[in-house]
């Protein structure tokens, strides 16, 4: 086994085993998941993602992280994902099982739909 791409691909067989291994071990928290998603009235994704980080902020979540990827916090016992696809938004909420996010993943969405540019974004 002198050969540097059979080496390769062996170690990364087993880290993708190892991987697989350790998910398998490790218990999800959230059992429900609640999403909308639809057009705002963003000109562009970089606006949709400013949109979503501004109501995050006013609909009281906490933990709030973001990157130019998505926006996420947490509120009560619920987990909220807001991502941009162009100027479309999408947004998830995950709680524990017999608890209803789609109230606030409704919200959320309601209200990143509802923003607009006030001069020029």
């Amino acid at each position: 086994m002198s050969n540097p791409a059979v080496r390769s691909g062996i170690g990364g067989l087993l880290i993708v085993c190892a991987l697989s291994i350790t998910a398998l071990w490790t218990p999800a928290s959230a059992a429900s998941l609640f999403y909308f998603k639809g057009p705002t009235k963003a000109p562009n994704e970089r606006v949709c993602l400013s949109f979503a980080r501004d109501q995050a902020a006013r609909h009281n979540l906490q933990n709030i992280k973001h990157d130019n990827l998505g926006v996420g916090g947490t509120r009560d016992n619920f987990f909220a994902v807001m991502t941009c696809v162009g100027n479309v938004v999408v947004v998830m909420v995950s709680g524990d099982t017999g608890t209803n996010g789609s109230p606030l993943a409704k919200e959320l969405f309601d209200a990143v739909r509802g923003e607009t540019c006030i001069d020029t974004c």
